[in-house]
């Protein structure tokens, strides 16, 4: 009868224990005491939220003029896509087409000329939209406006909000001397010298002579066509 006694109180005991336990661990889990909560965070997905910002310079059509072996072709509703690199025709349908990238073809919109230009980027040799700046002689200036996608963030242990990702604004400038591949610079002296290293003497002499920076894009195209006049 003892031994039914015992055996009896220890299964008892057991169940007790074993159900106060789970009670306690829901407990912990209600609370975010326990210890999988305190290291652990949900994974959100965020590949649904759309990019902010826009791929075009303007969204909106523009009359523009399209020309082949620089002689004038067409008026026509055009739209640049500077992510994509882009020039965008819509014809009389509504339909939209997308502008060969040849030499011979080139686009203008808003008083901006787009020519297919080579120019070294991060090393590599490119060939893409560029608005001339100053080019009536053996060196050329040339802009380029693009746009670039940043990355989303997302919140750090789950504190905070989601940043999106966002196409921003991107300009750079481009100097060529006779048939070389255009190569970025900066609007300063120091960039213009080492791009332009045999006209260093010139260029020191222009800037003294015209107390000027060359920080401005104003600056550097009159400087070129003062070299391209000489």
């Amino acid at each position: 009868m003892k031994k039914l006694f015992s055996f009896t109180f220890s299964i008892f005991a057991l169940l007790t224990y074993g159900q106060n336990n789970l009670t306690n661990n829901n407990q912990s889990n209600q609370t975010g005491n326990s210890r999988p909560n305190q290291i652990m965070s949900i994974k959100k997905d965020y590949s649904d939220i759309p990019a902010e910002g826009s791929q075009y310079l303007s969204e909106d059509y523009s009359l523009g003029e399209l020309y082949i072996n620089g002689k004038l072709e067409k008026k026509a509703q055009i739209r640049y896509n500077a992510f994509r690199d882009d020039i965008e025709v819509l014809d009389n349908s509504g339909l939209s087409y997308t502008l060969l990238k040849r030499d011979y073809i080139e686009a203008k919109l808003d008083g901006k000329l787009y020519k297919i230009i080579s120019f070294e980027d991060d090393g590599t040799v490119k060939k893409g939209y560029l608005t001339p700046l100053a080019e009536e002689g053996n060196i050329a200036l040339y802009f380029r406006s693009n746009k670039r996608l940043t990355k989303g963030k997302e919140p750090k242990a789950g504190i905070g909000d989601y940043i999106p990702p966002q196409y921003v604004d991107n300009f750079d400038y481009f100097i060529s001397n006779g048939n070389s591949t255009s190569k970025r610079i900066k609007l300063n002296k120091k960039s213009i010298i080492e791009n332009l290293p045999e006209k260093e003497k010139e260029i020191k002499t222009y800037i003294s002579n015209n107390k000027t920076k060359l920080k401005t894009e104003t600056e550097v195209i009159a400087l070129i066509n003062y070299l391209n006049a000489k």
